[in-house]
């Protein structure tokens, strides 16, 4: 069985790794005060300033910042900082801290271009235009350190900005095991029992593994068993050099495969996974689907798509006789996370099922609930666990 593992399973397993938790860490530090500040006064100003009131509002803000304030950007706090706080306080996109999909939408709509960047200085004494409040704060950034940057250049440093982020979340991970130690062990190895129990259901056992986190399980390095795992950490861990944030080769508004001559295609995770294999990891996916899969703590995401698509493609989904287990956890109960898992679960087969070019690959979800090849259950979540006594709640 190949069992794929999302930060749900990390969550499980005491570690508080969500985006959210991670980014409220990091923008409580004093270095980005000045960051907040500046975009929580043009959000005060926003309410009731009328265009050319908040254009001279925008300008007298940054002026009042002093030159050393400004010089903090880009070395300490990376541009994508700038972005997602700007998200969080002028646009209150709650999404803010889904750093992959708002990577793709800057990146895929070009957001933050070079162009308008240049354009935003221009615009600096005339007040011409409507000024961004992102763009300006950069621009002046840009004018304070002398940088001047061609398209290409300009990519590579957007790229460079993002693994300033990318080094300090590996270092967060990193952190969250040292004071999780024993927890983590301890839940990983229950959480691997009940995977196991699922997996002998099927007379199948669990020898493979993709994983979407940045730690590496215990039980994959403890399971004393003279069979190798065959695994692959897809975002790099926190053990090897890099860490990876990317996006999805396909854009799955436009259907259309981001090509390689593409300035975004830089920022695919199979870009950023070839230039940061170092050699070490090997993977072999037609092992891996020989039996069959399940899926636990990942939001399937469709920034992922493309790695479950190689999944089922290699396995011949519609074909082969494979059942598909979308196992999750009441994790968070904030959230309604049964329902979450099957929506998300077909919107995943919906769009892998259109991705095939006949009328069978429409079908693909009927088919596969007609031949009980989806499987929704539940693992009762350990974090409610009071004594040593675990029970595993199997649902079909």
């Amino acid at each position: 069985m190949l069992l794929v593992l999302g930060n749900g399973f990390d969550i499980q397993c005491g570690l508080k790794t969500d985006y959210l938790d991670y980014f409220n860490q990091r923008y409580s530090k004093e270095d980005f005060q000045i960051t907040i500040d500046y975009f929580n006064q043009i959000q005060s100003k926003m309410d009731y300033d009328n265009s050319l009131n908040l254009n001279n509002s925008i300008y007298r803000i940054i002026n009042r910042m002093t030159e050393s304030d400004i010089n903090l950007l880009f070395d300490q706090i990376s541009i994508w900082d700038v972005v997602f706080i700007s998200e969080k306080i002028v646009k209150k996109n709650a999404g803010w801290h889904n750093v992959e999909n708002l990577i793709f939408e800057y990146i895929s709509e070009n957001k933050i271009s070079l162009i308008d960047i240049q354009k935003q200085g221009k615009n600096y004494s005339s007040l011409v235009r409507t000024f961004n409040p992102l763009f300006a704060l950069i621009s002046k950034a840009f004018e304070l350190k002398e940088m001047t940057f061609s398209q290409i250049e300009y990519n590579k440093w957007l790229l460079d900005q993002l693994k300033i982020i990318e080094l300090d979340f590996k270092e967060y991970v990193s952190n969250q095991l040292r004071l999780n130690k024993i927890k983590y062990e301890r839940r990983n190895s229950l959480l691997y029992k009940e995977f196991s129990k699922i997996a002998s259901s099927v007379n199948d056992s669990i020898f493979s593994l993709i994983n979407f986190n940045y730690s590496i399980p215990t039980f994959t390095r403890n399971y004393d068993d003279i069979k190798q795992w065959n695994m692959t950490n897809i975002h790099g861990s926190i053990h090897s050099e890099e860490v990876i944030f990317g996006i999805d080769e396909q854009d799955l508004e436009s259907k259309k495969w981001i090509k390689s001559n593409e300035s975004k295609y830089l920022f695919t995770k199979t870009a950023r996974k070839i230039h940061a294999y170092d050699g070490d990891e090997s993977f072999n996916l037609k092992e891996a689907v020989k039996g069959h899969i399940l899926i636990y703590g990942h939001s399937l995401n469709p920034q992922d798509y493309s790695y479950f698509q190689s999944i089922f493609d290699a396995c011949n989904l519609i074909e082969s006789t494979t059942i598909i287990y979308f196992a999750w956890s009441n994790f968070d109960k904030k959230r309604k996370v049964r329902t979450d898992t099957v929506n998300n679960a077909i919107k995943l087969l919906k769009n892998y099922g259109e991705s095939i070019p006949n009328a069978v690959g429409n079908n693909l979800l009927h088919r596969m609930l007609l031949e009980k090849r989806i499987r929704i259950i539940e693992i009762t979540n350990i974090n409610d666990v009071k004594s040593g006594y675990y029970f595993y709640n199997y649902k079909d």
